[in-house]
């Protein structure tokens, strides 16, 4: 018996030491993170919680970086905005999202045979990384914006492009889903099937820090760009041609493990995971073995190319990739209307 209370009372003194380990970080270091992040908290305990989240998931990042080290693991990972928050938080803000029962989808058009690499910094390119913040889960909006931009980009030749707004569709075409669960389809469907506007960032500015739709504005004489038409996609082999043709694909990946959320550089490999949820990227490479993405994180999440580009690469193998389940999801846009200033036209 006495034996056992002492086992006891070790695990106790064990769990206070490893609570007090992490609640009592330099001030200055928590204090840097809420000014980086713009975090604020609506009340002392929600801070306590959120520091206290903060260190258990510093430590986390450590254990997996010291394996990475070691080469045990074939990415990195750091801290950012998701680092203060739990895991029922995270899962609850990337809810799976449900694809659209009826689809406006253009059959895909034939492409040459796909490259065996294609990356866009390699021709100077260089894409904005955008940032959703952690209020609105709009990555549906930030792919569909970011797809066509850098389909124009590579139309018309611009290797910096300005960004196209992601708050459009937010606050257009999203509803009430806008910041919830919804999908890119939405989007495209609003652009093609209602000949909707496409503003540039700069003038129809995205905003990060609400948690659910602005009122749509009508922007008279702003430059926008128009969609004619997308299309979908069932394969890994199209993905690859049709981004090897500088089509950019928009896909669905599951976000919900510790490692995506927190991933820094490398070639990501998902490890495996209960909980599924729904996020969208852009792909706009690849490489014999994996995928490259641009996320809509930031650019304290994933790995910045030559071209200030973030990045996330993703390990593809001839049975399975991380996307398979989600290839019907797979869109991309071509065809589009733009207008820029006085010239109005078809490309």
């Amino acid at each position: 018996m006495d034996k056992l209370a002492i086992w006891l009372t070790s695990l106790l003194l064990l769990a206070v030491f490893h609570l007090v380990s992490l609640t009592t970080l330099p001030n200055e270091e928590w204090d840097e993170y809420k000014i980086l992040f713009a975090k604020v908290y609506s009340s002392s305990i929600a801070e306590r919680n959120a520091l206290y989240h903060y260190g258990h998931n510093k430590n986390l990042i450590d254990q997996h970086n010291a394996k990475y080290d070691m080469g045990q693991k074939t990415f990195k990972l750091a801290i950012n905005q998701f680092t203060d928050m739990n895991p029922t938080q995270l899962n609850e803000f990337f809810p799976v999202a449900t694809p659209l029962a009826l689809s406006h989808a253009t059959p895909a058009f034939p492409v040459m045979t796909g490259v065996s690499s294609y990356n866009p910094a390699d021709f100077g390119f260089s894409f904005l990384v955008e940032d959703q913040g952690t209020k609105c889960n709009s990555g549906w909006a930030y792919a569909t914006a970011k797809a066509i931009e850098i389909m124009k980009a590579n139309i018309m030749g611009d290797i910096v492009p300005y960004s196209l707004s992601a708050q459009v569709m937010i606050d257009c075409a999203g509803s009430s889903r806008s910041c919830i669960d919804q999908v890119p389809q939405t989007a495209f469907d609003y652009l093609t099937q209602y000949n909707q506007r496409l503003y540039n960032e700069r003038d129809y500015r995205n905003t990060m820090q609400l948690d659910r739709p602005n009122m749509c504005i009508f922007l008279a004489g702003a430059p926008f760009t128009k969609l004619a038409q997308y299309s979908v996609l069932n394969s890994d082999e199209e993905l690859k041609n049709y981004v090897s043709a500088r089509l950019p694909v928009v896909v669905e990946v599951n976000p919900t493990s510790f490692e995506f959320l927190h991933y820094s550089a490398g070639v990501f490999q998902p490890p495996s995971t209960t909980t599924n949820g729904s996020h969208f990227m852009t792909v706009i490479g690849y490489d014999a073995d994996y995928w490259i993405l641009q996320n809509s994180f930031g650019h304290m999440w994933g790995e910045r190319g030559p071209s200030y580009q973030t990045v996330f690469e993703t390990v593809t193998s001839r049975k399975c990739t991380p996307i398979q389940v989600h290839l019907k999801n797979h869109t991309f846009p071509f065809d589009y209307f733009f207008t820029e200033v006085v010239f109005i036209g078809k490309i």
